[in-house]
């Protein structure tokens, strides 16, 4: 049957659901914070490369501002579930 909703998903459909869906396509963001909800986690055992990850995520986030949303406490970097360091 023709039914489109159980039609196989191209390779290239595929990359463009997860680069949009990984917000590095289409809509950023609002802010740091948005990027880690809409993620539900970002790993951060490197704090630098991962406000830099998150930082390409959103509209605008310098690391400064970044700094004093971590400090804030609106971000919370734990290693809860693993050794592994997550946002």
């Amino acid at each position: 049957s023709g039914d489109a909703a159980n039609a196989p998903i191209s390779d290239r459909e595929l990359a463009r659901w997860r680069l949009m869906n990984q917000r590095l396509t289409g809509s950023p963001a609002a802010d740091p914070v948005g990027v880690v909800r809409h993620l539900l986690g970002v790993q951060a055992e490197n704090y630098g490369q991962a406000t830099w990850a998150i930082a390409s995520r959103c509209q605008s986030a310098t690391a400064a501002e970044f700094d004093v949303m971590f400090d804030r406490g609106d971000l919370l970097r734990t290693h809860v579930l693993r050794p592994t360091w997550h946002f």
